[in-house]
């Protein structure tokens, strides 16, 4: 045991003293993160900013139906195109702001403006030069005969085309577009059904309206369920840092078996396996600290969420740096060759971080099962975004898989070479 401690104690003070790397290395991915975390920030955001949508009325019918589709909509006034370099123009942009309309639920979704004409429609949606501010993702235009054709269609004519509302879609994304087509979908359907009722029903006293106000409960969903950007790459950043790691355990396995020092301590009386658990406990140590230290920076420096589960966000750290050590001692051992070792571990860090999604968030399938950084990030997510605690578990689990095959590879080529 006492060996053991001496080898520990040893290890630590060779990591600490040389101590103008450490600092390079974690200023360098606390710049990292800040810059992952602010470029990428887009990504992470649940929310949809209303789609700004201009309707052209045509309709010359008497009943005026296409004006009471509009009112219901209930627009904030009339928007017209604007050059986005024509700043001496007088905006003709009359806010008569209401409110989200007349319907809260479409007025979420959806800010309507009257245009003038199909030409200005066209040119808001489709012209590039158009300010920003005067820009509309979709036309909704009801034609002349709009009021004629509601009023003379024929629903037990199959031969006859349904009644349709005109929605022209500019330059605007697919997700702007697909708001649009959802909330007229919607709003199309209520006018069948109120259509059918009245067919069906005819003279009977019905409600008009269904109250769903009181009929249905909230839901709370928990306000840190998903991380936002900078917590998600802090905590991705994080693994990167534990998995550089493996260079302490390659470059220890380098000096200690394999080099000069290695013949030395083969005079001495500490065994093998002493040697091996005193480096590498000292190496897990020094590595723990490391991202110890990179949570208490982010956390405080940058807002990053870390939860409140410290046991085990300490338990993912402590895991995590003894699989990247371990790691990193078992390809030295494969190598024979510390210099070797060390590509492969610089190799191994990207590859593992690239596909766990570390870089960017997207999901790399089957191939992210091959990297421990996959299963230390599910197993803190769901400790800090109040996830299953046994799928957490499971995790720490696995990564302590590594941390003994890694070992027992090591060991058993130890052996051989000895041999």
């Amino acid at each position: 045991m006492r060996n053991i401690y001496y080898q520990f104690i040893h290890t630590l003070k060779c990591v600490f003293l040389d101590y103008k790397p450490l600092i390079s290395k974690i200023l360098t991915f606390s710049l990292v993160i800040l810059v992952l975390g602010s470029a990428f920030s887009d990504m992470f955001e649940s929310g949809l900013e209303p789609v700004t949508v201009g309707i052209l009325n045509e309709d010359t019918g008497k009943e005026k139906i296409a004006d009471g589709i509009i009112q219901v909509l209930e627009p904030l006034g009339t928007l017209s195109p604007k050059k986005a370099d024509d700043k001496d123009a007088e905006d003709e942009e009359e806010e008569e702001a209401t409110g989200a309309g007349a319907d809260v639920s479409i007025g979420e979704w959806m800010k309507v403006y009257n245009v003038k004409n199909e030409a200005d429609g066209r040119s808001m949606a489709c012209d590039k030069d158009i300010d920003e501010d005067h820009q509309i993702a979709a036309m909704i235009h009801f034609d002349k005969d709009f009021s004629k054709k509601v009023m003379e269609y024929d629903a037990e004519d199959e031969d006859q085309e349904p009644i349709s509302i005109s929605i022209k879609t500019g330059r605007s994304s697919q997700i702007d577009a697909t708001v649009v087509k959802c909330v007229f979908d919607t709003f199309a359907s209520s006018l069948n059904a109120d259509f059918a009722v009245q067919k069906h029903f005819p003279g009977k006293n019905l409600p008009q309206d269904l109250d769903l106000e009181k009929g249905y409960t909230k839901m709370e969903i928990n306000a840190e369920s998903t991380p936002d950007a900078m917590s998600y790459y802090a905590i991705a950043m994080l693994m990167m840092v534990l998995l550089y790691g493996a260079e302490y355990g390659c470059n220890t396995i380098a000096d200690d078996y394999l080099g000069v020092i290695g013949e030395r301590i083969k005079t001495t009386p500490i065994k093998r396996y002493q040697q091996y658990i005193g480096k590498m406990l000292g190496m897990i140590v020094s590595t723990t600290l490391q991202g110890i230290f990179i949570v208490l920076l982010t956390g405080l420096v940058y807002g990053a969420n870390w939860g409140n589960n410290y046991l085990a966000l300490l338990g993912v750290i402590i895991s995590m740096s003894a699989a990247s050590v371990t790691l990193g001692a078992c390809l030295c051992m494969i190598t024979r060759d510390g210099a070797r070792g060390q590509s492969l571990v610089s190799l191994l860090v990207i590859a593992c971080t690239f596909l766990a999604g570390g870089f960017i968030k997207i999901d790399m399938g089957p191939l992210k099962f091959i990297s421990p950084n996959y299963y230390a990030q599910t197993a803190m997510f769901n400790s800090i975004y109040n996830g299953d605690t046994g799928i957490a578990l499971q995790n720490i689990g696995i990564l302590w898989l590594f941390v003994l095959g890694a070992s027992v590879i090591a060991i058993l080529m130890s052996r051989r070479k000895r041999a």
